[in-house]
């Protein structure tokens, strides 16, 4: 079959995916759905794949949309389908794939919009994509340097949180996302692999890394699952080492840059290890206490309030 389809919404779980179809997308959809027929411009509602409910609209004679539920199995199963089908499923969309689009940056803009991992991206690309409209010339430094901060709108940045075995790490996720998605024990070593998820500050989506407490230990999992963390906090955009009075030493890999929060603040040395190690952030994660300013502080890190007022052109269409 002369036809290919992939995922034109952004790579994780969602209320609603959409699935582009492109080539014989009649051939497929009578494959996928076959309570034809299919008219270009009008909507159905059908079970698609015996997979899951949803809307289909076949867009132009070589174009279709299915919008199914944002399940990440629920998209994995019809592209699988979609593949017994006889087409061909892309990890990615084809390159400028956007025939609605006027001009090679409008398509860019919303090829970025269809990728970005951060609600807060939206508005900025098309308001840079009418900058960029207006002028082509050679990007400037400044243009440069702001332009990596802003494409975490798009890429979503790794934060990785570091520290000695019951520093609180995991009590500090579980604050954040409001539900228990790490194990908490009084006992070292309770993290024995890394534990991540996303985490929305202030419209801006980041990966949230819980890594286990780097210990010397006779373990030979707990030992393994520190290696292999290892790799994964050195390449993150940013580390918090967080640090409490029971465990009250760095990480080895915290570096200039990465912010230092000291836990516990309930404990009565807790204020008094937060002054020597010159930590502006005393938080108790079980609590909450303090963590919004820990938050706020991760996001202005990664991207600089004044670059969401930037007056001149972000680099979305990849041209540094």
């Amino acid at each position: 079959m002369n036809c290919s389809a992939w995922l034109a919404t952004p790579p994780h779980s969602g209320g609603v995916a959409i699935i582009e179809l492109s080539g014989d997308v009649e051939g497929l959809l009578h494959a996928l759905a076959p309570n034809g027929p299919w008219p270009i411009g009008k909507i159905f509602l059908r079970r698609i794949a015996e997979v899951d409910t949803g809307l289909v609209v076949r867009l132009t004679e070589d174009r279709a949309q299915c919008t199914p539920h944002g399940g990440l199995r629920i998209v994995e199963r019809i592209a699988q389908a979609i593949t017994a089908c006889g087409a061909t499923w892309r990890t990615t969309p084809p390159n400028r794939y956007w025939p609605e689009a006027r001009s090679e940056v409008e398509a860019a803009a919303l090829d970025a919009i269809s990728r970005a991992e951060s609600p807060r991206a939206i508005p900025l690309l098309l308001e840079h994509a009418q900058r960029w409209e207006a002028d082509t010339s050679p990007l400037t430094n400044i243009e440069k340097e702001t332009s990596l901060r802003l494409n975490h709108l798009i890429h979503a940045p790794t934060v990785a949180v570091v520290g000695k075995p019951n520093a609180g790490k995991s009590t500090l996720l579980n604050y954040i996302l409001g539900r228990e998605a790490a194990l908490v024990s009084s006992e070292a070593g309770t993290t024995r692999d890394r534990v991540g998820a996303k985490v929305d500050i202030g419209g801006l989506i980041v990966n949230w890394i819980d890594t286990p407490g780097h210990r010397t230990t006779e373990d030979s999992i707990e030992r393994e699952a520190i290696k292999q963390s290892s790799a994964v906090i050195r390449s993150a955009d940013i580390r918090i080492c967080l640090m409490a009075p029971d465990a009250s030493e760095s990480s080895p890999f915290f570096q200039p840059g990465d912010i230092l929060v000291v836990n516990k603040s309930d404990t009565p040395s807790a204020a008094s290890l937060a002054a020597a190690q010159g930590s502006s952030h005393l938080i108790s994660a079980l609590s909450g206490n303090g963590v919004e300013a820990v938050l706020e502080d991760v996001k202005n890190s990664l991207i600089a309030p004044e670059d969401l007022n930037f007056g001149f052109r972000w680099d979305f269409l990849g041209r540094m």
